[in-house]
Parts: structure tokens; C-alpha cells; sequence
């Protein structure tokens, strides 16, 4: 019996250790990433890779979207053979990897800074002129799309090399499951800005296009995504309406406000400046969104019930919600108001807790800098 006892008190004691291992290894992961230090973070992963790849509850998904930010498809692929997949759990990611790493690596051609002017959507999201493969089209601007994507119809047109039968599935913000495949762009040219194999995703055009009682109501050629946009050095100037691409000088600003985990993340605090925040910049979505997270640290009292549609790729979702009749938040050094804001579904099995996101008309009169290598985001009136 005591024989036994000790062996229980060693079994969680070792377990214990481990648990308190891998938690001190999320919390320097996530100091590395919030830092801006993407290579520093992927090393400090690849020092204990087989733990990483058996955590399913942060780690490895830094691991997968550290890889994807520094274009590793063969850590990706390495990864996934030790990683156990849960019932139902997205490989989206493996499915590109394999794709992506049988063609060159993509190279990118911008002397100097580029100009283009752009239209808004109907949701408000900026519309730019683009050639594929020497074709026009109007893609969306959108730093909510982790991967450029192009409608199934474009991409049949400009003859894009995709791959058929290897077909990933995502969840889109909808709710909806969507059917993606991976493909390049020979060349992808926007202003004096060209890209030569360009990765990317292809979707089907019925799940880019929303309808409303059977009534097609908006309908996209493509977008571009996140991959391209770490790249540059980024202005979007919704007063004169033109978007203005440079190079991307990889000097840390002293700022270091702006990172990417998935997707870009702005580092703001409410109007008082005392409550830190954490929002997800989304020139995709139409108007500003608050997550679970928000709600334990601010006072709810004053929000209010309604039922509200979402759209996004895959079709519209309708949800009952919370609302805020009004919220500021100090973020790129100004002062941001934000009216009638929703709370939005949002999935809190990550590394890093997201507070919410803001859409692109909430700088609507505004312009907003960005640029990830250097970590910084700014808001200029």
C-alpha cells in the first residue's frame, strides 16, 4: 500500500512538472511573438519540438503559424507527423504545406513605394485593381484574410496552378464550413509592386458570394491576404481613398504595438489608459467587434440584447448578441470611439486572448500605417 501511495504522489508530481514546464514555455513563446520576434520564438520552439507538437492547447499552433509567417513548409510538414489530430481538427495548413513546398519560392519585386487608389465595398472594405497572371480583376484589401484567396472562377480564367484532389477545409466566421485548395500565382502585379509564385487559396465562387433572400448582393474576384501584406509597409488613406505599398525596412520601431499571431494584433488600452487591450485589425469587416474576453473586464450593465447577421465567406449567420452603445480605446495614438459595438463569436482556444477587432470604418475618416517587421501601427487624422 505505501509502495503504491508513492508511486500516485510521483505520478503527479511528474505531472504536475510538466504542466508547470509547458506553461513557462507558452509564457515565453508569447513574449517572444508579442515582441516582434518571430525567429527567436520558432527557436524556442524547435528546442523542444516533440513537446510542442503533443500540445494541443497553444503551443502548437504557434509552432504552425510561426511556420507559416517565415513560409516554413517543411517545419510544418515535420511537425504534423509527430502532432496527433483531434476528431474534427482543421489541417488546413498541412494540406498547403505539401502543395506550397513543389514550387519555387516566391520573390518579390518593389524598388520604392507604390500608390493606388482604391474603392470602398459596399461593407467598406478598399477594392484594388490587380493583375493575375496579366488579367484584371478588383480584389479586397483584407488584413483578416491570413492568405490571399481567389474566387474558383478567377482562378480558372488566369489558368492557376492548383491542386485539385488535395482539398483543405476551414471554418469561416460564419459559422459555415468552406472547401479550399491550395494553388500559385505565376505573377501577381499591384501598382509597381510584382510577386512571383504567390502562394495562395482558392474557394469556390458561390462561398464568395452573399445573398440575402436568394438575392446576390455582393460578389468577389479575390483577395489580398495577410502573406503578402507582412511583407510591406503598409498605408491605407481613407480620405483620399489610395492605399500606398513600400518596402518593408526590418528595424524594430520602439512602438511595438503591432504583431501577428494568426492574424494582426494592435496593442491598445481603454480611453484612461490604465486597462490594457488586445484588437485584431481587419480591413475585411465592416464595423468594430468585442470578444469573450472583453466582457470579464469591463462593465456589461449598459449593453443590450439583439439578434444580428454576420457575413463572411460561406454565407451570412444570423446570432443573438450583446451590444455596446459605446466604447473608447486609445490605439496607434488616438483616441478611438466606437459606437453600437457587437459582440462577435470568436474562438478562445489560442495562445492569445483577443479582446476584439476593428473594422475598417471605424477609420473612416482617418488613414492607418502599418508595418509587422518593424512592429508598429499608427492612426493618422
Amino acid at each position: 500500500m505505501r509502495n503504491l501511495l508513492i508511486g500516485v504522489f510521483l505520478l503527479f508530481s511528474i505531472t504536475g512538472f510538466g504542466q508547470t514546464f509547458v506553461d513557462s514555455l507558452k509564457q515565453e513563446v508569447k513574449t517572444e511573438i508579442r515582441a516582434g520576434q518571430y525567429e527567436k520564438a520558432l527557436y524556442t520552439i524547435d528546442g523542444n519540438f516533440s513537446v510542442v507538437c503533443h500540445d494541443t492547447a497553444g503551443l502548437f499552433e504557434a509552432l504552425i503559424n510561426l511556420s507559416l509567417f517565415e513560409q516554413d513548409w517543411n517545419t510544418i510538414i515535420k511537425a504534423y507527423k509527430l502532432h496527433k489530430c483531434t476528431a474534427g481538427e482543421d489541417t488546413t495548413d498541412l494540406v498547403m504545406a505539401r502543395f506550397f513546398i513543389k514550387h519555387p519560392d516566391e520573390k518579390l519585386s518593389l524598388a520604392q513605394a507604390t500608390t493606388i487608389p482604391f474603392k470602398p465595398s459596399s461593407s467598406g472594405t478598399p477594392m484594388i485593381k490587380v493583375k493575375i497572371n496579366g488579367k484584371t480583376y478588383h480584389f479586397w484589401f483584407d488584413t483578416g484574410a491570413g492568405m490571399t484567396v481567389l474566387s474558383s472562377t478567377t482562378a480558372e480564367a488566369c489558368k492557376v496552378k492548383m491542386h485539385r484532389n488535395d482539398i483543405g477545409v476551414a471554418l469561416a466566421a460564419s459559422g459555415n464550413v468552406v472547401n479550399l485548395s491550395p494553388a500559385i500565382i505565376d505573377s501577381l502585379e499591384i501598382g509597381n509592386l510584382k510577386v512571383r509564385n504567390h502562394q495562395c487559396t482558392i474557394l469556390s465562387q458561390k462561398d464568395l458570394e452573399f445573398r440575402i433572400l436568394g438575392i446576390r448582393v455582393l460578389k468577389i474576384d479575390g483577395i489580398i491576404g495577410w502573406n503578402l501584406l507582412q511583407q510591406l509597409d503598409v498605408t491605407v488613406n481613407n480620405k483620399t481613398r489610395e492605399i500606398t505599398l513600400a518596402p518593408a525596412d526590418a528595424n524594430k520601431s520602439e512602438k511595438n504595438n503591432f504583431y501577428w499571431f494568426g492574424q494582426p494584433f494592435i496593442a491598445c488600452t481603454d480611453s484612461a489608459a490604465t486597462i490594457p487591450f488586445t484588437f485584431f485589425l481587419d480591413t475585411g469587416a465592416d464595423s468594430p467587434g468585442v470578444y469573450k474576453a472583453y466582457l470579464a473586464r469591463v462593465d456589461t450593465n449598459k449593453a443590450k440584447r439583439k439578434t444580428i447577421a454576420l457575413g463572411s465567406a460561406g454565407g451570412v449567420r444570423r446570432m443573438n448578441t450583446l451590444i455596446f452603445p459605446l466604447i473608447k480605446l486609445k490605439a496607434g495614438g488616438q483616441q478611438l470611439v466606437l459606437k453600437n459595438v457587437s459582440q462577435d463569436p470568436h474562438n478562445e482556444d489560442t495562445l492569445f486572448e483577443c479582446d476584439g477587432v476593428l473594422g475598417i470604418n471605424q477609420f473612416k475618416d482617418k488613414a492607418i500605417h502599418f508595418n509587422v517587421k518593424q512592429g508598429f501601427f499608427e492612426v493618422i487624422n
